[in-house]
């Protein structure tokens, strides 16, 4: 718990540090939508079979290239559907996440934007939709709301206005120690996104 709270502080203080050189320099806004694969990490034999789920995301970034510099930082406030597909007829997980990624951003050429850094996620609800159609709320599932990942990506600057680009996401924390509906232990969600970002503010 207290290794927990100190990542959660130096994440915070990271954001702090991060948002008052963005506000002291010139940068721009962008609009970023796609798609992410997601599935789960886990200890134990899940009653079921389980494989990726495809899914939405969208998020709203603020990226700054430092002067004379191929360095830059990237911020992103961000929702993402994540979760696995489920070999059964009354289990489907959605998982709804609200994402917090800061990144450094590597030009190594102008076209070119790496990305590595570290991302956190509130779930801000989980459902299990029935083969009915109908849902219930399996938030209490997941008893780790807050995780944590590390970041690797790569960004193509397709015109001035649009980007494309790949994310992989690797989890460092669980969402769930016990998940009594699949009787698995240890849930980590790896995530890998593809998507279109619209440049939409300097």
């Amino acid at each position: 718990m207290k290794r927990k709270r100190r990542t959660q502080r130096l994440f915070l203080l990271l954001l702090i540090i991060t948002f008052n050189t963005l506000n002291a320099q010139d940068f721009y806004l962008g609009l970023k939508t796609g798609v992410g694969v997601s599935d789960f990490q886990y200890d134990g034999s899940p009653a079921e079979n389980l494989s990726p789920k495809i899914m939405p995301n969208v998020a709203l970034t603020y990226n700054y290239r430092f002067p004379e510099s191929i360095f830059g930082m990237n911020i992103e406030t961000g929702y993402s559907n994540r979760g696995a597909n489920i070999d059964s007829e009354n289990l489907d997980y959605r998982l709804n996440f609200v994402d917090l990624p800061i990144m450094l951003d590597i030009y190594p050429v102008a076209f070119v934007r790496l990305n590595v850094g570290g991302e956190m996620s509130y779930l801000a609800s989980a459902k299990n939709r029935l083969n009915d159609g109908s849902k219930e709320d399996v938030t209490r599932n997941f008893d780790q709301r807050t995780v944590f990942s590390a970041l690797a990506g790569i960004n193509l600057s397709m015109t001035y206005f649009m980007d494309l680009g790949v994310r992989y996401n690797y989890p460092i924390t669980n969402v769930s120690q016990n998940d009594p509906l699949l009787g698995i232990e240890n849930t980590k969600v790896h995530y890998v996104q593809a998507y279109m970002m619209l440049k939409i503010a300097n």
